[in-house]
């Protein structure tokens, strides 16, 4: 409850716009780089997401999914996966070596893995 408490604190409605733009202006970024961006939320442990602000996630997943909309980019919302439990984080919002080299594997897998099978299924001409 404190840790959530603590970013709740800090969070501030009136950034939601600026920070909006300059994600909106990073994604464009990278994108005109040849980069492609995704959008990642990563696991946190449940004593974490049960006492997180119902409507303010649901705000940020709203943003998010207006974002990825607006610019083609993929999301990707790993915060309630089961596949994690109490001896893969290092805190509640935290993940730990173990839990880290865990994610990385589900992200090679999941996240890279359908980005090379789309750049395979779509290639671009010159």
């Amino acid at each position: 409850k404190d840790r959530i408490a603590y970013f709740h604190e800090r969070m501030n409605q009136k950034n939601i716009s600026s920070n909006c733009t300059t994600l909106l202006n990073s994604i464009r970024l990278c994108k005109s780089a040849g980069v492609v961006p995704i959008l990642l939320t990563t696991p946190v442990y449940h004593t974490y997401r049960d006492h997180m602000d119902r409507g303010k996630y649901e705000r940020m997943q709203k943003v998010i999914h207006s974002l990825c909309t607006k610019t083609g980019t993929k999301y990707f919302n790993y915060l309630d996966d089961s596949r994690f439990d109490v001896d893969d984080f290092q805190d509640n919002d935290h993940l730990n070596v173990h839990g880290a080299e865990k994610f990385s594997r589900i992200l090679d897998q999941e996240v890279l893995g359908g980005l090379k099978k789309d750049a395979s299924q779509n290639p671009k001409r010159p």
